[in-house]
């Protein structure tokens, strides 16, 4: 029993880095925006086309990954979400074209997609029946944060 708790707060710490670096990525073209213009020569509106492109590739790709996911279960789909998204975001500084550029940006919105409807199943999957709903909730959407965070692990 000792051993699954310890399991379980270890994939909690896990998802909560793993949601944090997801935000982290959505932002990080909108904060460089102005010096990626000037680095690759690309006009507003073209900037505007890239900041786009993550999300709806993200917003079209949710419904049609969580039923795929849903045959493969959580683990693989988590590391093969994981594993596009961290291609995608690396091969960005490498790229030197702005179709290039566009292509990983919709690469990287669809590797991220499946990591909300994932992160609470693969929380359920790895409580105990005797936890309740106490583990998907610290593992939902909202983070529980303070005192909160230490009764619901």
């Amino acid at each position: 029993m000792n051993a699954l708790k310890k399991y379980q707060r270890i994939t909690v710490v896990f998802l909560l880095l793993i949601g944090i670096v997801n935000y982290l990525d959505r932002s990080a073209l909108s904060i460089a925006n102005t010096s990626i213009q000037r680095d690759m020569l690309i006009s507003p509106s073209q900037m505007g086309i890239l900041l786009s492109a993550f999300s709806v590739a993200y917003a079209f790709a949710q419904l049609p990954l969580g039923l795929i996911i849903d045959r493969l279960g959580s683990k693989i789909a988590l590391g093969a979400s994981l594993l596009a998204w961290s291609v995608a975001q690396s091969l960005c500084g490498l790229v030197n074209s702005f179709g290039g550029f566009m292509g990983l940006r919709v690469l990287l919105g669809i590797g991220e997609a499946p990591m909300f409807p994932r992160r609470p199943r693969r929380c359920r999957n790895g409580s105990t029946p005797t936890g309740g709903a106490r583990r998907p909730a610290s593992c939902g959407r909202r983070p529980a944060w303070g005192r909160a965070w230490r009764h619901r692990c």
